[in-house]
């Protein structure tokens, strides 16, 4: 299990994402994590196919894949979030890194890694993603 620590540059406030509490809190509660961790976008649409799926029936079979999808990509997204909000990642102490070691390898060991670049398919993805929900919406409410 891998667990990765983002810093706020503003107040020095870190957090800490670990795939495992990831996808479990992602599996179980769903839209409440993903708000709980600040992606309140995320977790509203969540919360939105949850309920089209609670009123119409068959849209479960849509819900289902892409929840857990969510939950396997629950990490990612989170830690995309962060990083999209100015957080940066801090590496975790190297394994071979001891006591005894060298300050230059102790001060590499701790690097403040760089934002990523942001890249926009996350947010092509989710407008994807609800369009074939509505249309599919559209396909089971005409039927009835």
């Amino acid at each position: 299990m891998t667990t990765r620590t983002f810093k706020n540059t503003l107040n020095n406030y870190s957090e800490s994402v670990s795939t495992g509490t990831s996808a479990s809190g992602a599996f179980f509660i769903g839209p409440l994590y993903f708000m709980a961790k600040g992606c309140w976008l995320q977790g509203i649409f969540q919360f939105i196919g949850l309920f089209l799926a609670f009123l119409f029936p068959p849209l479960i079979i849509v819900y289902l894949p892409i929840h857990l999808a969510l939950t396997f990509f629950a990490e990612d997204i989170i830690a995309k979030n962060y990083l999209k909000k100015g957080w940066v990642e801090i590496t975790p102490l190297k394994e071979n890194a001891t006591p005894s070691a060298s300050l230059a390898e102790t001060a590499d060991s701790l690097a403040i890694r760089s934002p990523e670049p942001k890249d926009t398919f996350g947010n092509n993805a989710t407008l994807l993603g609800l369009i074939i929900f509505a249309g599919l919406f559209i396909v089971f409410a005409s039927t009835r």
